[in-house]
């Protein structure tokens, strides 16, 4: 689920390299037998023939081996775009650690940027702005706290909402039912869902007769099965029932069309995707 992962073969680094793909900047190193040289995927310096190229990980490791780093691109050092990935992923980090919210002219001002170029920097990244991811990740923590809290109330602050009323007009409608509903196992309620492969590992998304109650992301399907049929343990569920279908598959299309940034970490990649999904309007009844 890491950017490493879509490079881990000597294939995948060739192609990547012939394509110049922006993604792979970070991910591994190139070296040119002929010249002596080791590059970013991305230099802009003459492609090689493959047969002169040789891959590495790391700086040391192409070091070790007797190349040196390109003048050009100088994959020794931290490049503008690896520096502003960083920018972002802190201003991710403080949005998750904060309980209330940092300002987008406080977070601006500590990436050192103006506040328009950062807020543009950020959605171009994420996909999302600085205020919807801080969001979306608070209404992950108040549905994750609705299971081991004493009471939905409880839960509401734990998550880190100022109110009730708050909590309850950001996340009701990703609930397709009450808080109080949710916490008590889905009771009295069909919940239909399914798991399906993604660009993020897997899937599990989870619907009610008036819309989606859960998206969650995991490196494996059975984890996802058992956290399913724990989260709603009292309701009618419905596994893998072809009404699930088209709407797994088209989750599956969004997330991989939406998530090209694959330098970001899995699990913000996974919270920007989910407010995104829950942006596109995916319509109710469907299960």
């Amino acid at each position: 689920m890491s950017s490493m992962a879509d490079f881990s073969d000597d294939i995948s680094r060739w192609r990547a390299l012939e394509t110049r793909d922006p993604a792979a900047e970070s991910a591994f190193l190139y070296a040119v037998r002929t010249t002596g040289i080791f590059c970013r995927p991305g230099c802009a310096s003459r492609r090689p023939r493959r047969a002169n190229v040789e891959f590495f990980d790391t700086c040391r490791a192409a070091t070790q081996a007797g190349y040196r780093p390109c003048k050009r691109c100088r994959p020794d050092t931290l490049s503008p775009r690896r520096q502003l990935i960083s920018l972002i992923v802190d201003a991710c980090r403080e949005l998750e650690a904060s309980e209330a919210s940092p300002s987008l002219d406080q977070l601006a001002a500590r990436a050192g940027l103006s506040r328009w170029h950062f807020q543009r920097r950020f959605r171009d990244l994420v996909g999302i702005t600085p205020k919807q991811y801080a969001l979306t990740h608070r209404s992950r923590r108040f549905r994750a706290s609705l299971s081991h809290e004493s009471s939905v109330t409880a839960a509401i602050y734990d998550a880190g909402f100022s109110s009730s009323s708050r909590a309850y007009d950001t996340t009701c409608q990703h609930l397709a039912m009450t808080p109080s509903c949710y916490r008590e196992g889905a009771a009295g309620l069909t919940v239909h869902y399914g798991v399906a492969p993604c660009r993020l590992g897997w899937v599990l998304v989870a619907a009610t007769d008036t819309g989606l109650c859960a998206v969650e992301f995991g490196a494996a399907p059975e984890p996802l099965h058992t956290h399913a049929r724990r989260r709603f343990h009292r309701a009618t569920l419905q596994v893998d029932s072809p009404l699930m279908a088209p709407i797994l598959q088209r989750i599956s299309a969004f997330i991989d069309d939406t998530t090209s940034h694959r330098e970001l970490p899995a699990d913000i990649l996974a919270t920007a995707s989910l407010r995104q999904i829950w942006q596109v309007g995916w319509p109710s009844g469907n299960a």
